[in-house]
């Protein structure tokens, strides 16, 4: 086990890290780092909030920018820094930020290497019928759409975060909550 594992931990996430890593607890017996996909162990995935109610709207628009992200996976590079950070603090179950958290730990990955993250999961084939879907706009358009895309669904974001919050104020009148409040606000019209 101690001479396998360093020669596994240098395999990039992903199907097959996952497969090795499993097989070598099943020959030793001993309990090693349990690799999966990234994009539903992260650090960021696993202490990100749990499942919300999403409106038609936010998932039509997730949906749109998933489509939008297989058919050129290089739009990834056009998320900056901190709204690829915003995304990350997703829930868990959002599949546009398991990509994105996906990409952060894998920035080359390819179709394939994609595909093969969720190998086995039910999101692999709602990407496998997304690619399958010809789009009618040219790089440039696509990418525009993309940018577009990924601001109103932070936006979108911001919004049902600040609604949460103001429920919790009027539900628990606390400090602290009211304070959350008022910073998540103060944030979000700083970025408008």
């Amino acid at each position: 086990s101690n001479l396998a594992q360093p020669h596994i931990a240098r395999l990039p996430e992903g199907v097959l890290k996952s497969l090795m890593t499993q097989r070598l607890q099943t020959l030793t017996g001993l309990q090693t780092a349990r690799a999966q996909p990234v994009a539903r162990t992260s650090a960021t995935a696993v202490a990100g909030p749990k499942a919300v109610e999403v409106s038609r709207g936010q998932k039509r628009l997730t949906e749109r920018l998933v489509t939008l992200f297989m058919q050129d996976p290089s739009l990834y590079g056009n998320i900056t820094d901190e709204n690829r950070a915003k995304i990350a603090k997703f829930p868990t179950e959002d599949l546009f930020a398991q990509i994105v958290r996906y990409m952060d730990q894998n920035p080359k990955a390819g179709i394939g290497e994609i595909l093969g993250a969720w190998a086995g999961e039910p999101e692999q084939q709602l990407l496998v019928n997304v690619l399958k879907r010809p789009l009618e706009l040219d790089a440039k358009a696509i990418a525009a759409e993309f940018a577009d895309g990924v601001k109103r669904l932070i936006e979108l974001a911001d919004r049902q975060q600040r609604r949460r919050l103001l429920k919790e104020v009027q539900q628990t009148p606390t400090k602290e909550t009211y304070l959350r409040y008022v910073s998540q606000k103060q944030d979000s019209s700083d970025d408008g």
